[in-house]
């Protein structure tokens, strides 16, 4: 079975409104949607935590999905790194591979703090 990954980040100006209205749409469909930051001590193997659950608290922990959830990520940039990311889980089958990341670097988000990404996507 195929694992859905879909990474985002906003590198330039002009993909922040796309970026915004995709994870917009995703955030909408998906389950479960959280916060986590990132260890990012071990080169391209990042670790994700999950911090905060920003939707779908209930679903998420019957899965396994609860503060404190690690996520494994392969970076393929080792001077680039995010600090954090909104994992999104689509679906719920216990697989953590199946959840797209939206990178934030240095606090910021296509320009803009967490939490005002935060509230333009609708959490």
């Amino acid at each position: 079975m195929a694992a859905l990954t879909f990474l985002t980040s906003c590198e330039k100006k002009n993909q922040n409104n796309s970026v915004v209205a995709d994870t917009k749409h995703n955030v909408a469909t998906s389950r479960v949607v959280g916060y986590a930051i990132a260890d990012t001590s071990k080169s391209t193997n990042i670790i994700f935590t999950i911090t905060e659950i920003w939707k779908g608290e209930n679903e998420g922990s019957a899965f396994g999905i609860t503060n404190g959830t690690q996520i494994r990520y392969q970076s393929p940039d080792t001077e680039y790194r995010p600090d954090a990311a909104i994992a999104i889980f689509p679906k719920l089958d216990g697989n953590l591979e199946s959840r797209s990341l939206t990178f934030v670097y240095k606090g910021k988000m296509c320009g803009m703090s967490v939490q005002e990404f935060k509230t333009k996507i609708g959490l």
